[in-house]
């Protein structure tokens, strides 16, 4: 009698420690899919920024998306001086109001060696209107209504160098 207890202690144990041993091989499992899912989820967030540089509803968000590989600068109330690479996306550089009717004024300096990169503007209609696109140098004037306005960048894989000025009218 005691013989036949002590095996068929010794056979519940080992059945109980198969149970463990397999249910923790799940668990790890299932962490390590869990991880994986993760993992791909996180390096997938950026994609979608290669389309934005065509997408005039997507410029005119209020919500910015971007990426840059490299960026050096200032944004200043009225001015920016930016160095940049690798620019996927769009970037709020100012929003203001205007309560009256008046002129905006933007002086622009671009100088981009690859890629894609414009300066727009978005009227508080969501009209976007191209103050300056690639290379170039120059003065935008617009008259302005009363309303919210946006100056944003653009790029598509950009490369280059850009400095604005906005002038108060």
């Amino acid at each position: 009698m005691g013989i036949g207890r002590t095996m068929g202690i010794g056979k519940e144990r080992r059945n109980n420690f198969l149970k463990n041993v397999f249910s923790l091989t799940s668990l790890t499992l299932l962490t390590s899919l869990i991880l994986c899912a993760l993992v791909l989820v996180g390096c997938s967030i950026g994609v979608g920024k290669e389309t934005i540089y065509d997408d005039a509803q997507r410029i005119a968000r209020d919500g910015d998306s971007y990426s840059f590989y490299h960026r050096i600068g200032e944004i200043g109330r009225n001015s920016l001086a930016l160095d940049y690479s690798r620019f996927y996306g769009v970037q709020t550089i100012w929003v203001w109001e205007n309560e009256e009717p008046g002129e905006i004024a933007v002086d622009y300096d671009s100088q981009v060696t690859s890629g894609k990169f414009k300066v727009v503007l978005v009227t508080p209609e969501g009209r976007i209107i191209n103050i300056a696109e690639q290379s170039g140098k120059g003065s935008f004037k617009i008259a302005a209504s009363r309303g919210k306005y946006s100056l944003k960048i653009v790029g598509y894989d950009a490369k280059g160098a850009i400095r604005l000025e906005r002038q108060e009218l």
